[in-house]
């Protein structure tokens, strides 16, 4: 991790629907500010949320998942 991506390196447990969206939002804006870069998946509501990220300075890896239907079940952190 670098100083760009160190707020993103806790693990979070996804428990209730407004830990996913709050962690969608985060995620989100890291990406339009090109901190976060998605390598595979994609940061859409569907019925599950299965997402690679990297950062974009020093390539630390970090993976977003959740079962939307429950907004719940998942997690966010590094991998």
């Amino acid at each position: 991790m670098c100083q760009q991506c160190d707020d993103f390196g806790q693990h979070i447990q996804i428990k209730l629907p407004a830990d996913l969206k709050v962690n969608m939002n985060r995620v989100n804006t890291a990406v339009a500010k090109k901190l976060l870069r998605i390598t595979t998946g994609e940061l859409q509501w569907s019925d599950y949320i299965n997402c690679d990220l990297t950062c974009t300075k020093c390539d630390a890896d970090y993976h977003l998942s959740c079962e939307t239907y429950h907004g719940s079940g998942g997690s966010w952190g590094p991998k």
